[in-house]
């Protein structure tokens, strides 16, 4: 069943754009599996599969995000929805910066720098504890929502204004369950939020149009990791094929 219904689009989206973003998700959820085997059959080589886990993670990341926002919204709970769609913001910037920053290293076939950047990616905290046990630091998201903004220029002030939503600032706080006005007789009301949730809903549409980038930016490493495969069993066969300096 598609996650948003194209009989009731939210406000700015047309029914043809809530088709493309319900195909979308479809195609990333149709890249949800019950496991990877890291060792690739013959070689052993396990690099491309490690990437294989970190796109895995991901995708379920993003789709359990949806999934919980929709089901918020018809809880009529949008403040939560709306931690669900900026938990989207920040999970597409972190994927696009891996993607863009692996790219090369995936190009130059560079095995060793691939793998120390995948597991400081993989295994990023700002948890002491973790980083005492191994973990690596952290990337600071708001660098990474930055970076999006090469693709969409007001990628950084959407963000922004849903953090002022579910932060306790004046968006999440008073204004949002109260709204900005005060009547004349000094009465606060603290009405339904129904048009919260209409609001809520137009932005975790609009968070799920944005996985398009995602979706790219995942293609592009998937493409590439054959190669890196292939040419991981080529310098296999070369070295068993190449006599030891005793056989010569």
């Amino acid at each position: 069943m598609p996650l948003f219904d194209r009989s009731n689009p939210p406000a700015d989206f047309t029914s043809e754009m809530i088709d493309g973003i319900n195909a979308l998700i479809a195609r990333l959820g149709a890249r949800k599996t019950d496991s990877i085997l890291l060792p690739e059959p013959g070689t052993g080589f396990r690099l491309s599969n490690m990437i294989r886990c970190y796109i895995q993670a991901h995708v379920r990341r993003c789709i359990m995000f949806l999934d919980a926002g929709v089901a918020e919204i018809e809880a009529g709970r949008p403040l939560v929805a709306d931690l669900c769609t900026r938990a989207i913001y920040e999970s597409i910037a972190t994927f696009c910066d891996f993607a863009d920053n692996l790219a090369p290293l995936l190009k130059a076939a560079e095995m060793e720098k691939i793998a120390e950047y995948v597991h400081n990616r993989a295994f990023g905290t700002k948890v002491p504890l973790l980083l005492n046990q191994g973990g690596t630091n952290a990337i600071q998201i708001l660098n990474q929502i930055d970076r999006m903004t090469k693709h969409i220029k007001t990628y950084r002030d959407a963000y922004d204004h849903l953090s002022d939503i579910v932060h306790p600032n004046a968006l999440g706080v008073l204004v949002y369950f109260t709204g900005p006005e005060i009547s004349e007789d000094g009465l606060v009301n603290f009405p339904a939020v129904t048009t919260s949730c209409e609001r809520a809903r137009t932005s975790l549409a609009g968070a799920a149009l944005l996985l398009a980038f995602f979706e790219q930016s995942l293609q592009n490493i998937e493409q590439r990791l054959p190669q890196l495969s292939a040419r991981f069993a080529a310098e296999q066969l070369m070295r068993s094929s190449t006599p030891s300096t005793d056989q010569q």
